[in-house]
């Protein structure tokens, strides 16, 4: 199991490398009539794959903190809906070809959230061992 985290630790960081994040400073002039708000990324749940709960909890702990600089400050909804959606996309294209050491679904759930904490939209990555899909 310890070998299986250390994989799945040295994925979450190559992938993390891999993105970009967008934010805005508070005083850029908007246009009126905008849904504008800052909105960060979590993840929400963790389930399966052969996982225990303590083990779940413990890759959601990690993933999060990973997800920290994941913030879109004082951007229009549909912007912050686009930027969570393409981090998803890239989150699914790495683990397309699935995942050592898991036994049946691993289910990961992202959240976009605004800065609230109320959910905006929720995707769930289904790894298996030969492949990858997003809900």
């Amino acid at each position: 199991m310890e070998k299986f985290y250390k994989f799945l630790t040295i994925m979450i960081l190559a992938i993390m490398t891999g993105f970009t994040t967008t934010s805005c400073s508070d005083d850029d002039d908007k246009p009126a009539g905008g849904d504008y708000n800052d909105y960060f990324m979590e993840v929400t749940d963790v389930s399966g794959g052969g996982l225990s709960t303590q083990d779940c909890a413990s890759l959601k702990a990690n993933i999060n903190s990973e997800l920290v600089s994941y913030y879109w400050r004082g951007v229009e909804k549909t912007k912050a809906i686009y930027e969570f959606d393409s981090e998803m996309q890239d989150w699914q294209d790495s683990f397309s070809d699935g995942m050592s050491g898991v036994q049946g679904t691993l289910k990961i759930t992202f959240s976009l959230k605004n800065k609230e904490g109320k959910v905006i939209k929720k995707s769930t990555l289904n790894i298996t061992k030969t492949g990858c899909t997003l809900n």
